[in-house]
């Protein structure tokens, strides 16, 4: 009465299918009490060219009902033969979207979802966790190709930018996958979405470890292709999503206790083949199958007045319509309530499997009606404790300019030390020979002002160290400009000061405490450019590219081009004051050495301006 199609490598399918109906042949109150469903494999060892005359056979034969193929491309062939008889067929693993098309497939439904809802459920699970930068990895056959040219369609709807899109060839090769891994590296994506098999992924993946891209800071997920996959810990934080095969309920836990009871004892062709201690997630979806077959039957035969021979001998295969004829959308199957579309299509809900640290596959989530129901924490490849974000994140994986610990650091530190205790012994020497006549001739009190500066200036060091904070940015805009254009410009007044004592002995000369004035004035410009700055974009913490591929931690504006407008302003400001200086140590030249600061003057430009071109 029934053929279910497919091959002994299909062991899973066609236990769901034996398993299943020796189980309904228990149920008196389907189709007739007298009735048994009789399943018959038919073999034809995965080839389409064995396929076609076992089609025919079939239908010569007068089969009602056909369980598979299998495979999309083996249900293709059959359902085109079928169709002339007007023999339906259901399939729990057949996902092309093609299969859909009504009008070519007439006798065909499913009782899993198509790759369309799959590739539609991978876009909206993508967009719910805010990754829109992803890279795409596709096999070169007709499940890749068809999975993502459907991903694309949906992507364009959520958001999601494509920033790799790699081909992979069946059989790929270690060279070839590393080109692909190189790629992704390229494009700085994080997030890596997989159309295909798991024999060509565990390829990738191996040379995607060697090459740093499959590791912390990277999620790699695919569809129901990566369910053949061996998990081992290789692969461990690779998750992939796939239809839920098994609802919660009796009649689930029914099945699953008559299948361990029975499995061996039901003349079960797969079991052979098959030492697993549960359905397989494709046994489910076919088992499904026979629920709906066996109820669209019932009804069948129950509107022909129980006649169940008519059924038998195929004279009822003109009133079945597929999909409506097995489509009981309130009556709980395996796999939960179907309900199908006018295409003989199932909508359903997927789970999001990940391979754990001990290689262990579980469920870690629920994606139902456009949202995720997380039920265990996911494992990440290279066991990060943080969700990846979709391309890199700078905050993540900067270093810093210099710490405590690196040779910069330490540098820094010696040089604050060295140029701190030189400052205050300036300062200590200042106040204790201010009587010294040599140090009262280039004035106390300015010398005492100028030697602040430089003490504080001495800061500037210990700002960048480790990772920057707010006031460390604050503080490394303002110390070393004001610092520098108050020093200068009291050195530039001091010098101008002693000039007009000694080329105009009767013009008025300026007193200490006016000259400390003159010179703080010249800090003002630079304060103002730093209020400006900071009023408009203020410079924060940020983790910016050095060089391609490298970040370090630093202070920036959010716009770098006020970034570098600002800093340019200073830079002139305060080389326009070393001009000035180089100016007036010109003009006091011929100065008494006694009094003359031309070739201190000239040394300390020089050195400053070393100091800036490094």
């Amino acid at each position: 009465m029934f053929y279910l199609d497919g091959t002994n490598d299909l062991a899973d399918e066609i236990e769901g299918v034996f398993v299943r109906i020796s189980q309904l042949n228990q149920n008196t109150s389907l189709i007739h009490p007298n009735a048994t469903i009789v399943p018959t494999l038919l073999n034809n060892h995965g080839s389409k060219a064995q396929l076609i005359p076992q089609a025919l056979d079939m239908a010569l034969d007068g089969e009602i009902f056909i369980f598979g193929s299998g495979y999309s491309s083996m249900s293709i062939i059959s359902s085109l033969i079928l169709q002339n008889y007007q023999i339906p067929m259901c399939c729990g693993s057949s996902t092309n979207p093609t299969l859909g098309q009504k009008a070519l497939y007439p006798n065909f439904f499913r009782t899993i979802p198509n790759d369309n809802a799959a590739t539609l459920t991978m876009a909206q699970y993508l967009a719910f966790n805010g990754w829109h930068k992803i890279a795409t990895i596709n096999t070169d056959e007709d499940y890749g190709n068809g999975a993502i040219s459907s991903f694309l369609n949906y992507a364009s709807q959520y958001n999601i930018t494509v920033l790799s899109r790699q081909l992979v060839e069946t059989n790929v090769d270690a060279n070839a996958a590393n080109q692909i891994a190189q790629q992704i590296i390229s494009a700085e994506a994080r997030i890596i979405v997989y159309f295909g098999f798991a024999a060509e992924y565990e390829v990738i993946v191996q040379q995607a470890t060697l090459a740093g891209c499959y590791g912390a800071g990277y999620f790699w997920i695919g569809t129901d292709g990566l369910q053949q996959m061996v998990p081992t810990t290789a692969y461990a934080g690779t998750s992939y999503l796939f239809p839920l095969e098994r609802a919660d309920g009796p009649v689930s836990d029914a099945f699953d206790a008559y299948w361990k009871a029975n499995r061996l004892g039901v003349g079960n062709p797969g079991a052979n083949v098959s030492s697993i201690n549960s359905s397989g997630p494709f046994g489910y979806f076919h088992s499904s199958c026979v629920d709906l077959a066996l109820l669209g039957f019932d009804a069948l035969v129950k509107a022909n007045g129980n006649n169940v021979t008519k059924l038998a001998n195929g004279e009822l295969n003109s009133q079945m319509q597929v999909p409506q004829s097995f489509n009981f959308p309130n009556h709980d199957t395996t796999t939960g309530r179907i309900s199908l579309d006018q295409n003989g299509d199932r909508s359903g809900d997927y789970a999001i499997m990940n391979v754990q640290a001990d290689a262990s596959l579980v469920q870690v989530s629920k994606w139902s009606n456009g949202a995720e129901y997380q039920i265990q924490p996911y494992y990440y490849p290279g066991g990060a404790s943080y969700k990846p974000a979709d391309a890199i994140d700078p905050t993540t994986v900067a270093d810093y300019l210099r710490t405590t610990g690196d040779a910069l650091g330490i540098i820094a530190l010696i040089l604050f030390f060295i140029g701190g205790v030189t400052s205050l012994a300036s300062l200590v020497g200042i106040a204790i020979y201010r009587n010294n006549p040599m140090v009262r001739a280039s004035d106390v009190f300015v010398g005492f002002v100028m030697q602040i500066c430089i003490l504080i200036s001495w800061f500037d060091l210990l700002t960048m160290l480790n990772k920057p904070t707010t006031l460390a940015c604050t503080s490394d805009s303002v110390i070393l400009p004001i610092t520098f254009s108050i020093y200068y410009g009291l050195m530039f007044i001091k010098n101008y000061r002693m000039l007009m004592i000694f080329t105009r002995p009767t013009h008025k000369v300026l007193k200490t405490h006016e000259t400390i004035i003159v010179g703080i004035v010249f800090g003002l410009p630079a304060a103002i450019i730093i209020a400006v700055w900071h009023a408009i974009d203020s410079p924060k913490p940020a983790a910016l590219e050095v060089v391609k591929g490298v970040y370090a931690w630093t202070c920036s504006s959010t716009s770098l081009n006020i970034q570098s407008d600002m800093v340019m302003a200073l830079s002139l400001y305060c080389a326009f004051i070393l001009i000035l200086n180089l100016y007036i140590a010109f003009q006091t030249r011929n100065v008494p050495s006694r009094y003359s600061e031309t070739k201190l003057i000239t040394i300390s430009i020089y050195n400053t301006v070393i100091v800036r071109l490094k």
